[in-house]
């Protein structure tokens, strides 16, 4: 499960290891330019869900920030993308259009049992800070079906917490 796909770039990857040829890969991901990136990559055994991952189901909006054209096609700030309103402050100033727009949700446990999954052998989130919210409402009997947990964290002062979280 590649929470936070952005363009693809980590489903690239992974797929090219022989071993996952026949693995199902879910990608979530909720920016609207992102998921264009991502559908057009036609990705083999990659399941895009157009949704925020979160901790507990509730309306969330998604801030999009669109900055100039870098040399990669990708807008400068598009990796910046989140469902907190993080950076918003940080880039209003700046020659940044900022795009905000209702995002569907799912849980783990959603995603478990929307897609029949008995477990995750991989878990990779980088989804901008929400990741404190899904590990700290992760239930017991869905954290025991995840093998392995790879996140990027985003605010160093919540990262005691998500560990002893991830302990528990």
């Amino acid at each position: 499960v590649d929470a936070g796909a952005a363009v693809g770039n980590f489903v690239k990857k992974i797929q090219s290891y022989p071993q996952t040829q026949h693995s199902k890969i879910i990608s979530l991901e909720c920016s609207h330019k992102n998921l264009n990136k991502l559908k057009n990559l036609n990705l083999n055994n990659n399941i895009i869900v157009e949704c925020a991952l979160v901790g507990i189901n509730k309306e969330v909006f998604f801030s999009e920030f669109v900055g100039d054209t870098k040399p990669d096609g990708n807008h400068k700030y598009y990796q910046w993308g989140n469902i907190l309103g993080n950076h918003k402050k940080n880039l209003k100033n700046k020659k940044v259009k900022i795009n905000e727009y209702k995002v569907k949700t799912i849980t783990l446990e959603g995603l478990m049992n929307k897609y029949g999954l008995e477990r995750i052998d991989y878990l990779k989130m980088d989804v901008e800070g929400a990741e404190y919210e899904i590990i700290e409402n992760l239930d017991i009997t869905i954290a025991t079906k995840i093998h392995q947990i790879s996140l990027e964290t985003h605010n160093t002062n919540k990262n005691n917490n998500l560990i002893k979280c991830l302990e528990n």
